[in-house]
């Protein structure tokens, strides 16, 4: 069994709606490919469920937009902030669920958070500018007859 500081990264339960939820019917097997052992397991979710879920996150989406730039960077300073925080413990939940080595994990829990850092301090940059894609450019560039 791993061994956490935080047993409550690892979950055999679902996030639906807003809250976790036990499913008791069906599960998957999570298995350390490494040492074929189980490590884990998480509930099935029915396509119900999932439904459900993605009329929830319509619903949060509209509740999100009306959040300030501010709270919207402070959110995931807070996500980039956790996971710091609680590296050792994802990267032996990655380590068990992948057979990746610790130090690749932890890497790799590095590498998401510098994405999750550049988000939230880019929400603070958001001035409304759009900036067209390299198509748009190319086909003005090319009936502009230049």
């Amino acid at each position: 069994m791993m061994e956490l500081k935080n047993k409550e990264l690892f979950r055999a339960q679902n996030f639906v709606c807003g809250q976790w939820v036990d499913i008791e019917e069906q599960f998957i097997s999570v298995v350390n490919p490494s040492t074929n052992e189980q490590v884990g397991r998480v509930p099935h979710i029915s396509l119900d469920e999932v439904s459900k879920s993605i009329e929830f996150a319509k619903i949060a989406q509209k509740q999100w937009e009306k959040t300030t730039v501010k709270n919207r960077a402070d959110i995931l300073m807070n996500f980039h902030d956790l996971m710091i925080e609680n590296i050792d413990d994802l990267a032996t939940i990655m380590t068990n669920e992948q057979g990746k080595p610790l130090f690749e994990a932890k890497a790799e829990i590095m590498f998401s958070c510098s994405f999750i850092r550049w988000f939230a301090e880019e929400a603070r940059r958001i001035y409304g500018d759009i900036i067209p894609a390299q198509s748009l450019i190319e086909e003005l560039w090319s009936s502009s007859n230049l």
